[in-house]
């Protein structure tokens, strides 16, 4: 085959083989498509008949009858190179003889339409000086047909007219115009381009050969080439490794070629591979000589480079898609492995291929407990990878796993809180997302049946790029029969093992696990304990001995501990379900389990305490006189605390205290060489403040005393870590003094006063200047005290008086005493304030003296009643003294004494009160009362009157006592007037007739009216007067006079006394009633005129009256001379 020059695409080229199947030689006129003599003679021994016809030579020297030398026109001469060689024979036309004449090359070509092509081939002639005699004839099925004259040039041409050639007349069209007529030169021909028509899909080339006989027509014919003359651009991208199959090339993807051979084909539009490349092993390829402007083009994906469709890939490698520069603009279709495209005229660059390599499913194995029934178990994430995990070549990673059959053995799946059963597990498998591992990361729960048969789950991996893996994999659960298990953790703030009280569940602040562990000590479950420390195991091996539960904070852990910080285990309380005898080890209970639930497995933790710290400083008077420690001295830096409900009940002094020669506590005295090498409990309260009194004896030297301690709950644990408390000591001197009985409250001390504790207990405590008692001292029964170690040289201090001793206030003191003031010694310079109880205080270097305090117990009110008579109306009636004492009488405790009361509020059912003649209502009574001076028994010395209300309700006069020290009581007494209700008569008078002119009869009539309602008892007096003028008769008798009802038989008349008439009666007049009686007399004017005044008075007391304000009444008679 000869090398083609300036080609541009070729698309056809005749290569002549020797003996090539469908060569076939003919010896007779006409040579069709593949009809060829081939011969491999050498140095001139041919085969066939060489003067008639045509073969295939090879060889660079050929010894034929028109000696034709010829060379390959690529330079070749070795036995590689072939052409087809023509020698003609003299026979002409129709001759009996063989002969070649006609066709001598045929051949039919697949072609596109409307493409432009061109031929080109060689020729060699075999005598000089002469021109081969052939025609070329191009024709195509759309109708196409072209020769000689339009395919080759004029100067390509070389025509003639008829001639005679042995004896024929023959027209040659044309011969070829070898311009070269060297024997054994070859001439390269190329034809004008031309176009294939619209609808043409093959095309066929001719050559015909015009000559026969001799004259030299021998020729050398090789090398026919097609060439698509269409112009063509270079086209280049990549094939990658697109891992997580988003078909961008991003982050850690690089390209590849799988592990090739992997090739990228050109299809043109009638699926013909038109061009190949191979993929480099960093995925590059470049296509040279790809058509431009052309359509209907594809680039194809294979490890075959005759592929005209996508695939297939290297093993266990997939397409995932395309990423397709702009310089094809052709529209993409959706098969992958495969880019449509669109040439133009330049470069087209980027066309990409992304593929990934599947992964590969793991597979796995565990054993779960069956709890028997419908009761879920959940199937370990590592059941899915422990013997082998799934895996994706990197940089592509596992996501997912998909379970693509209901498991066997199994009654119900939930993947992720979705429930399955074998009927409605969805037939394309579920999707489950996993770590790169393929362990699930969702909780897949089974119902195992109820046997021991294993549960298998058939899965296929699935990674990032979504792609699935052809292969599967297993996860196997074993399953053993079990029993659920239940139990508490909770705060055993006491420590008794008794879940009681405040106590409640806790997980510590968690994390906190309880762990079973099997007999080989291996943890084969782990439950974590929820904030309410409630935990479950919802399968425990049935019917197993050497179990055990253990607490920690390690989900992995086979023993107990650790506990969150500063927890620690109290020991457990086991419900007889779990029969397994205990051992002594905490956070630990051993397990025995049958066939029923094991329940109130319950794990005692609590929180250790933690200690406080503090100081304070303390007069050290040297020698070996002991100081106090105050129980702040623990706590008043940080206090001691314990969770609740656990509580500080003690600390332990853990050492003996620095600097200090003696230690007491609660009476037992302690020396360096007695101190207890555990240390000493002291109980406390519940900041660690201690409860019983704690002494040292510093040394003498102003270097601190510092005690190191921990701090003990109320469930006996201690403290990890310790505290301090400090005692500063300041060189001391002594203070003295005394409470007295002021009693009269004068602030001097004063016969008959005396000392006194008020009955006790009562304390002097010495008070710094931050309001710590660094001091106290008791207050003995005859009032002196005494306290030493009083810090020198300082301002600021005070001694405050109480009854207790850690008050830094005044107050309280004994009940019902109070303070009067206090009477400071000289050797005490301070300027003192106006608080009672309180004395302020600076010291010096020498001992204070006489700093006293004066107090006085508060009197006592007394109380009383009595019974007064209301008379109604505004009539006041005295307050007896007696009612203020004749129940109780006011007092006070010697030498003090009672001298007043006060009355603080206005009395009830008084409508007016009258001290001293100075008189009160309820509007005018003092906000503050009013002071009444008494005798020493709080009976009033000034009169007292009150007005009662109108009606029987008593008159409650409140009042407290006041003593000789001015100091009032704080209880009340009252003094009760009971009122009784007294009658109040008034008398009506009538005298009839009221005017008269001359001596007449006249009447006189008194009625005698009870107003209050209260019947009269003892004797009634009523005055008549008299006058000259009118002489009245006391009829005895009589019911009636002058039409008014009277009566006279009850009355008795005395008219021995001059200027009235006197009638008295015992006879009650009824509540609301009158008792009437009447006088008939004669009125004698005479010669005047003028008016008679009758009148009556009811005289005071009468019936037991009060009241006598109303006891007189009147009537006229006016007369006149006639």
């Amino acid at each position: 085959m000869l090398q083609q020059a300036n080609a541009q695409t070729v698309v056809f080229q005749e290569t002549f083989v020797p003996d090539a199947s469908g060569y076939v030689y003919y010896n007779a006129d006409q040579v069709f498509d593949g009809s060829y003599n081939t011969s491999d003679g050498i140095g001139g021994t041919l085969t066939g008949n060489p003067n008639s016809g045509g073969w295939i030579y090879n060889g660079a020297y050929i010894n034929v009858p028109a000696n034709l030398t010829v060379v390959s026109p690529n330079g070749v001469t070795g036995p590689n190179s072939y052409y087809l060689l023509n020698t003609t024979s003299g026979t002409p036309p129709g001759a009996a003889s063989p002969r070649f004449y006609g066709t001598f090359y045929n051949k039919t070509i697949p072609v596109q339409p409307n493409k432009t092509y061109k031929f080109s081939f060689y020729f060699a002639v075999g005598q000089a000086n002469r021109k081969p005699a052939v025609d070329l004839f191009v024709s195509d099925n759309g109708g196409l047909n072209l020769n000689n004259s339009t395919l080759l040039t004029a100067a390509q041409r070389a025509n003639y007219t008829t001639t005679s050639d042995q004896g024929q007349s023959v027209t040659y069209s044309s011969k070829l115009n070898v311009f070269s007529q060297t024997i054994g030169q070859w001439y390269l021909f190329e034809t004008q381009t031309f176009t294939t028509s619209s609808t043409a899909t093959q095309l066929t080339v001719s050559f015909y050969n015009n000559q026969w006989g001799g004259g030299g027509n021998d020729w050398g014919f090789d090398e026919l080439k097609l060439i698509d003359m269409t112009p063509t651009i270079t086209l280049s991208g990549q094939v990658w490794d697109d891992a997580d199959g988003n078909v961008i090339l991003n982050g850690s993807e690089t390209g590849t070629n799988a592990g090739g051979p992997l090739y990228v084909n050109l299809v043109d539009g009638t699926n013909t591979v038109i061009g190949s490349t191979t993929v480099s092993a960093s995925g590059s390829y470049t296509l040279t000589g790809v058509p431009a402007s052309t359509t209907g083009l594809k680039l194809v994906l294979s490890t075959s480079p005759t592929a005209a469709t996508p695939g297939p890939l290297p093993s266990q490698w997939v397409n995932t898609g395309e990423s397709v520069n702009p310089s094809n603009p052709a529209t993409q279709g959706a098969t992958l492995g495969q880019i449509e495209l669109t040439t133009g005229t330049t470069p087209v660059t980027a066309q990409n291929f992304g593929i990934e390599k599947l992964p590969t499913p793991g597979s796995g194995v565990a054993t779960v407990t069956n709890p028997g029934g419908t009761s879920p178990v959940t199937a370990p994430p590592a059941a899915f990878t422990n013997t082998t995990p799934s895996t994706d070549t990197a940089p592509g990673s596992v996501t997912a796993i998909r379970i693509t059959t209901f498991p066997s053995n199994v009654t119900s799946l939930t993947i992720n809180g979705t429930p399955y059963i074998p009927g409605s597990f969805p037939g394309g498998g579920v999707v489950v997302p996993t770590n790169g591992n393929g362990a699930p990361t969702v909780p897949i729960l089974v119902d195992p049946a109820n046997d021991t048969q294993p549960v298998t789950f058939t899965l296929v991996a699935i990674d990032n790029a979504g792609k699935e893996s052809t292969t599967t994999g297993t996860a196997v659960l074993n399953s053993a029969l079990t029993v659920p298990l239940t139990g508490q953790v909770w705060d055993d703030a006491d420590g008794n093992l008794t879940l009681n009280g405040s106590e409640a569940g806790t997980n510590a602040g968690g994390p906190l696990y309880v762990n079973l562990v099997d007999g080989t000590n291996t943890v084969i479950a782990s439950t974590s304990v929820s904030p309410t420390g409630s935990y479950t195991f919802a399968g425990v091996p049935a019917n197993t001995t050497g179990l055990k539960l253990v607490l920690s904070t390690s989900p992995t852990a086979a023993t107990p501990g650790p506990l969150p910080s500063q927890w620690v285990n109290t020991g457990e309380s086991v419900n007889p379900s779990n029969p397994a005898t205990q051992g002594a080890t905490l956070g630990q209970i051993e397990l025995t389990t049958g066939t029923t639930p094991v329940t109130a497995q319950n794990f005692g933790i609590e929180k250790l305490p933690t200690p406080g710290s503090g100081s304070n400083t303390v007069s050290n008077a040297g020698g070996t006189t002991p100081v106090t420690v105050p129980a702040n001295t623990f706590t008043n830096t940080t206090p001691s605390t314990d969770t609740a409900p656990g509580s500080v009940t003690a600390i332990k002094i853990t050492t003996f205290p620095s600097n200090v020669t003696s230690l007491t506590i609660n009476g037992t005295p302690y020396t360096p060489g007695t101190f207890p090498g555990g240390g000493v409990v002291v109980p406390t309260d519940g900041n660690g403040n201690p409860t019983v009194p704690i002494l040292v004896d510093p040394a003498n030297d102003t270097q601190p005393s510092t005690f190191t301690l921990v701090a003990i709950d109320n469930a006996g644990k201690e403290s990890t870590t310790t505290g301090t408390a400090t005692i500063n000591s300041t060189p001391t001197i002594t203070l003295s003094g005394q409470v007295w009985d002021d009693a009269d409250g004068s602030v001097t001390i004063n016969s008959p006063e005396t000392g006194t504790n008020a009955g006790g207990p009562l304390y002097v405590n010495l008070v710094n200047s931050s309001g710590t008692v660094i001091g106290s001292a008791a207050v003995g029964n005859d009032g002196s005290y005494t306290l030493p170690g009083v810090p020198t040289n300082t301002t600021g201090l005070k001694l405050v008086l109480s009854n207790s001793p850690t008050a830094t206030t005044p107050g309280p003191l004994p009940s019902q005493w109070v303070n009067t003031g206090e009477n400071v010694g000289s050797s005490n310079q301070t300027i003192q304030s106006a608080t009672l109880g309180q004395i302020e205080l600076t010291t010096g270097t020498t001992n204070i003296t006489a700093q006293n305090f004066g107090i006085e117990k508060l009197p006592t009110p007394g109380s009383g009643t009595a019974t007064v008579s209301n008379p109604g109306g505004n009539s006041p009636v005295t307050a007896p003294p007696a009612a203020f004492t004749n129940v109780a009488p006011s007092t006070d405790t010697a030498p003090g004494s009672v001298t007043a009361i006060r009355i603080p509020t206005f009395p009830t059912n008084t409508t007016s009160l009258t001290i001293n003649g100075t008189t009160y209502t309820s509007g005018t009574f003092p906000a503050n009362g009013v002071v009444v001076p008494t005798n020493g028994n709080g009976a009033p010395t000034v009169p007292i009157l009150v007005d009662p209300t109108d009606d029987t309700q008593p008159v409650v006069i409140p009042i407290k006592a006041i003593d000789n020290a001015g100091k009032e009581s704080t209880t009340t007494g009252t003094a009760t007037l009971n009122s009784v209700g007294v009658p109040d008569l008034t008398p009506i008078i009538y005298a009839r007739p009221s005017t008269v002119y001359n001596t007449t009869d006249m009447t006189v009539v008194v009625d005698v009216l009870e107003l209050l309602g209260v019947s009269t008892n003892g004797l009634i007096t009523v005055r008549v007067t008299k006058d000259p003028k009118l002489i009245l008769t006391f009829p005895p008798t009589a019911t009636t006079i002058g039409g008014r009802s009277v009566s006279n038989s009850v009355w008795t008349f005395d008219n021995s006394t001059t200027g009235y008439y006197t009638l008295t009666t015992t006879q009650p007049v009824t509540a609301f009633d009158k008792l009437s009686f009447g006088f008939t007399g004669t009125l004698t004017p005479g010669a005047t005129s003028g008016v008679v005044t009758v009148s009556s008075v009811i005289i005071g007391g009468s019936g037991g009256e009060v009241k006598t304000n109303n006891n007189v009444d009147a009537d006229r008679v006016e007369y006149f001379q006639q």
